[in-house]
């Protein structure tokens, strides 16, 4: 229909016409990349929000699992603490192997310590997140990851 009348227009010789024609077109054309970016950039900004609610969320687990984990470390410090003052006194009785034998058998199972990084890898490593960041705020992330 646009290109009936422009070619209407081009026949009449109507340039002025033919010129606005040309420009509504033009326009409509960046407005709509405009909206176009507009959006992507809005999307590429609620991906960054979400990424740092699952940081938030990736913090807290880890926080509670040190929680969880310093009572334990605190327990075996004890026991270990208690074998090495057998081992200290150098008596050598039944008891005190008895004792040496529990505690380093106890401590053959100790606890691990695995921290969730999946968000920060994600807020240091993807381009679309790192276009995001203030330069400060990526350089926290970066430390945090180290």
């Amino acid at each position: 229909m646009i290109l009936r009348r422009v070619i209407k227009h081009f026949r009449n010789q109507e340039w002025t016409a033919i010129f606005l024609d040309f420009l509504i077109v033009v326009v409509g054309v960046f407005v709509g990349l405009q909206v176009q970016n507009w959006n992507e950039r809005r999307g590429d900004r609620a991906e960054y929000v979400r990424a740092l609610d699952r940081l938030d969320v990736e913090i807290s687990a880890n926080l509670a699992m040190l929680d969880e984990l310093d009572p334990q470390v605190a327990r075996s410090l004890k026991i270990v603490g208690n074998a090495f003052d057998v081992l200290q006194s150098c008596i050598e009785s039944q008891e005190n192997r008895k004792t040496i034998n529990d505690n380093f058998d106890y401590l053959q199972f100790t606890f691990g310590l695995h921290l969730q990084r999946n968000a920060l890898k994600d807020l240091t490593e993807n381009p679309t997140l790192l276009a995001q960041q203030p330069t400060i705020e990526r350089q926290r992330f970066v430390e945090m990851l180290v």
